[in-house]
């Protein structure tokens, strides 16, 4: 084979030549077979009864669920009008800014439990 560098220091290779053969023929699918159609109707029958729709490819469909539904909920903070994707982040956003509230809340609690 004849190998060459070009510019950016990569080996390449000289294209490939066409064969000068006759083209060859695609053959045609035949149609199924009585015994693998009833093999397929088998199969089919045991997934109706499994509960399977589709046993296409995945993402092929339009069956799932809605990506939409599956994104997070957002979660808003219990004292101010922020929006938080993860529960933590809530946990810490109230520890941080809103300690004094929490307190009081607690102690009010407190308060008129006894």
């Amino acid at each position: 084979r004849d190998l060459s560098i070009d510019r950016r220091r990569r080996v390449t290779r000289p294209p490939r030549r066409r064969s000068t053969s006759p083209a060859r023929t695609v053959p045609l699918k035949m149609a199924p077979s009585q015994k693998s159609a009833e093999n397929f109707n088998k199969k089919l029958a045991a997934k109706a009864n499994r509960g399977i729709v589709s046993s296409g490819a995945a993402g092929m469909g339009s069956s799932g669920p809605n990506p939409k539904d599956l994104k997070p909920k957002e979660t808003p903070c219990p004292h101010c009008d922020r929006l938080f994707k993860q529960q933590d982040r809530l946990k810490q956003h109230v520890a941080k800014h809103h300690a004094k509230e929490v307190e009081e809340a607690a102690v009010a609690v407190a308060m008129a439990g006894g």
